[in-house]
């Protein structure tokens, strides 16, 4: 065999490796990020059961409309405390989700 046959040859194998390595690396992506999405459920899941998050969400659904008549609650959001303040905890936890 010809040189020139030789290096078509390794050519046409360094294509047909590279061409495998992509397509493995584009499975194992999907697999990471199946795992990723997978973790990140589990993670919000578990959050959703501790009782703090459980008791900021009772206040942001029961009470809060209560406080935000009374005129002192609703001028103390211009400096917020959070332990005051449930409902900010609750919107930073979302804003993280």
């Amino acid at each position: 065999m010809s040189l020139e046959l030789w290096n078509t040859l390794f050519a046409g194998g360094t294509f047909v490796v590279i061409t495998a390595t992509a397509i493995a690396a584009t499975v194992q992506l999907r697999h990471l990020r199946a795992s990723n999405q997978l973790v990140a459920l589990t993670t919000v899941l578990s959050d959703w059961q501790r009782p703090q998050l459980q008791e900021w969400l009772r206040f942001a659904r029961w009470e809060i409309a209560d406080k935000l008549k009374d005129p002192e609650f609703v001028a103390s959001l211009r400096t917020p405390d959070r332990t005051k303040h449930p409902e900010l905890l609750l919107a930073d936890y979302f804003e993280v989700v």
